[in-house]
């Protein structure tokens, strides 16, 4: 009797007793910084060129141009932002004439995509074009990211003389 009390005894203690085992790993994330701009659907060039009036004492055309595309990765430390600029390098606009770029709102972009600056007149001076730019991405190719609208116009009738030119636009993604 008192052996089968004893084996009872024994079998409440080893049911309640709780057997544990446990172990941990270590996890390391690392994420670089990622800066990555792009024009889409290519980098070749835009070309405007005036139409003569139809009859004379007409004025020039003011033209547009909406056939490219902001494409960019981000990813910052954090408390950080970026923006885009742009600005003329290259050559300059013939006097006379300005030429315009907006940055319209950001489409099929995740992240903090930032905003745009409205509408810059370009300069060889960087203009902030885009700001506020945090972990994003936009996507890569036309319809993603930011459309770009390129507006040619006369700023100074006195000023123009026929002939060609040509130059760079650079968009360059940079730190605030």
């Amino acid at each position: 009797m008192k052996l089968l009390l004893f084996t009872k005894i024994l079998i409440l203690l080893f049911l309640s007793v709780h057997i544990r085992a446990q172990s941990t790993v270590s996890v390391g994330i690392t994420l670089n910084s990622v800066a990555l701009l792009k024009l889409s659907p290519n980098s070749n060039s835009i070309s405007f060129s005036f139409s003569t009036p139809a009859t004379a004492g007409g004025a020039l055309t003011t033209l547009t141009n909406n056939t490219k595309w902001l494409n960019f990765s981000s990813a910052v430390v954090p408390s950080a932002s970026r923006r885009i600029t742009a600005q003329i390098s290259g050559g300059t606009v013939p006097n006379g004439l300005q030429l315009t770029v907006a940055a319209g709102t950001a489409v099929t972009s995740t992240g903090t995509v930032g905003s745009s600056s409205g509408t810059v007149t370009l300069s060889t001076s960087s203009n902030t074009i885009v700001n506020n730019i945090g972990g994003a991405y936009t996507g890569s190719g036309s319809n993603t990211g930011y459309n770009l609208t390129y507006t040619l116009s006369i700023s100074s009738y006195q000023q123009l003389r026929s002939g060609t030119s040509s130059f760079s636009v650079t968009y360059t993604l940079v730190d605030n």
